[in-house]
This record gives structure tokens, sequence and C-alpha cells, in this order.
């Protein structure tokens, strides 16, 4: 049974990953080569740390503030990129019940959808700026 469930869920995974991980593997390269260029990176090579270390602990937490931005904004983007997924491969889930009830007008189960929807985009954000708060010290302190 589980074989059969991921063996028919792989396609509309794959299709939502590919089209999403391209622009978040591309900003993360630059976010990463800019913050890899800045003068406490060097100060971090000068103190002996491994580059490994450098890496990790000083350009990472800098360079994932942009990524978490744009995955956040993307969110939104994948659950309707989700909506077109279910309704192409015929998978039941939101999709497939928004695009039933727009054809039969059933508008309180579009607007519960669309509402569903909403409040995980802005749960996504709101995550997203939490996460800001715990990786960038400027954002905890308001300044």
């Amino acid at each position: 049974r589980w074989f059969d469930i991921i063996r028919h869920a792989a396609l509309p995974t794959l299709t939502l990953v590919l089209i999403n991980v391209g622009e978040v593997t591309y900003l993360t390269r630059n976010a990463m080569v800019q913050t890899l260029g800045d003068a406490y990176i060097a100060v971090a090579r000068s103190k002996g740390l491994s580059e490994r270390q450098v890496r990790l602990r000083h350009a990472l937490p800098n360079a994932l503030l942009p990524i978490i931005t744009l995955v956040a904004m993307r969110f939104g983007m994948l659950v309707m990129g989700a909506v077109m997924v279910e309704t192409t491969f015929a998978y039941p889930g939101v999709g497939s019940a928004i695009v039933d009830a727009s054809v039969s007008r059933d508008y309180p189960l579009l607007q519960g959808a669309f509402a569903l929807i909403m409040l995980s985009i802005m749960g996504a954000n709101l995550l997203a700026d939490m996460t800001h708060g715990l990786l960038d010290p400027r954002v905890r302190r308001g300044a």
C-alpha cells in the first residue's frame, strides 16, 4: 500500500519541487557568495577557524535571511501550483475541491478553501518573520 502511494505521489511531488527549486538554489548561491566576501568573514578566517566553521556559524545565518523571505513568498505560489497539479494528475485534495466547487458554483466551499489557503500563507509568512528574529539580532531588538 505505501509503495503504491509513494509511486503515485512521485510525479506530482517532483513537478512541484522542480518548479520552485531553481530560484531558491540560485538565490542561496548568490547570498552565500555575497556573504563570504564580507569583512567579518575575513576576520573569522583570520582567527584560524576552519572553512566549515566559517560557513556554518558566520556566513550561513546571514545568507539565510533572503532565502527564508523568498521561500515564504513562494509558499503561496506553491499552494496554488498544488491546485494545478492536483487538477492535472486527478489527485484528490484542496485543489480538486476548488475546481469542483467553481464548476458547480458552490461559493461557501470556495470561500472556505480560499480562507484555508490564505491562513496557510499567512502562517508561512509569520513563521518566516519569527525565524528572522531568531537569526538576526537587529530584528529582535527592533533596530
